[in-house]
């Protein structure tokens, strides 16, 4: 009778297969593969580690985490990865951070109405239409992304903080109507003061960092 590991081989630790959080700086990452046996892990972060920018980081494949139904922190800054396709199958994500990473498409992020915190800055993002219908988006950064459009976020109901610094936004009347926030960064952008005298103008509660 085969018996079922009481440990797996991750970032050359022994890790208990009911690891529930996960916080590595500077681990040698080569793979996700072995976390996915890891039902109840729920933190996954990944500081300085595997960085694509270093020769030989390799390419670290998301769908490995698919069994990882209650992961609720994905934090994974700086790492080689190209798609986000994986995390349409985690339902429970509540905090994402993939800035300086290659994710582009955020047709993934449809459907994830726990996310609260997502960060893609440095990314080659230019479309935030896929994230119009997060009911529990709270913190959004896309700060030095190909973004222009912000139009999709105007229907988030619950967006308080929004960086918007070095993209390609000129337009910010979508954001009057965004009740719920309290704070935009729109340094670096290439705007005209009408612009952000009638934002200010529209809505005197809300900090408009410059």
């Amino acid at each position: 009778m085969t018996q079922t590991p009481e440990t797996i081989f991750f970032a050359e630790q022994h890790l208990s297969v009911n690891t529930e959080v996960i916080d590595l700086i500077n681990a040698p990452v080569v793979s996700l593969d072995p976390l996915g046996a890891l039902p109840n892990l729920r933190v996954l972060r990944l500081g300085d580690t595997n960085r694509h920018a270093m020769s030989g980081g390799m390419l670290l494949d998301l769908a490995a985490l698919s069994p990882c139904t209650c992961l609720e922190v994905l934090e994974l800054p700086e790492q080689n990865i190209r798609s986000a396709e994986a995390l349409k199958l985690l339902p429970t994500l509540q905090s994402v951070d993939l800035s300086f990473t290659r994710v582009f498409d955020l047709a993934p992020f449809e459907g994830l109405d726990h996310l609260r915190s997502l960060k893609l800055r440095h990314t080659p993002v230019e479309s935030v239409a896929p994230l119009a219908d997060l009911p529990a988006l709270v913190h959004l950064d896309i700060a030095h992304t190909a973004v222009s459009d912000i139009a999709p976020l105007g229907s988030l109901p619950a967006l308080e903080t929004l960086d918007l610094r070095a993209t390609g936004v000129t337009d910010l009347a979508a954001l009057v109507g965004v009740t719920s926030l309290r704070e935009v960064t729109i340094q670096r952008l290439e705007l005209e003061s009408k612009a952000v005298e009638e934002l200010r103008r529209a809505r005197p509660d809300l900090a408009v960092i410059e």
